[in-house]
């Protein structure tokens, strides 16, 4: 997908072709629930560092020991309930946007299925 010069994403996948469903999220350690992914990768550069898509996750709560990239979420469904490591939590549901950075340690609860756009910078090289 690379060569594409302008994508336009829609939040249910392709036309026709929907998000393809995966096994249960590898973004950290489950704690609760069966948070079963969903999505559909509409970007992805040269180098493969740089991705863009939609992402579906059904209810769960995750742990998450160090988030593995930076990422820009914007929220079309749903919400998620994200707690560092002291505690602090912040509450993302419909048409909110947030970022969260590479390294990240705390939770992602989502009481209710999640659907987002998101953009990733992955530094393969760290």
């Amino acid at each position: 997908m690379a060569s594409k010069k302008l994508v336009r994403m829609l939040k249910d996948g392709p036309a026709g072709k929907g998000l393809k469903q995966g096994g249960v999220t590898t973004l950290g350690k489950v704690i609760a629930g069966n948070p079963v992914e969903s999505a559909h990768n509409y970007f992805t550069d040269k180098s493969g560092k740089f991705m863009t898509g939609v992402w579906e996750c059904q209810k769960g709560t995750l742990k998450i020991g160090s988030y593995p990239f930076d990422e820009f979420c914007h929220i079309l469904a749903g919400e998620v309930h994200i707690t560092d490591q002291r505690g602090n939590t912040e509450i993302f549901k419909k048409g909110d946007t947030f970022s969260i950075a590479k390294g990240f340690k705390g939770t992602w609860h989502m009481p209710k299925t999640v659907r987002k756009f998101y953009t990733i910078y992955l530094d393969k090289a760290a």
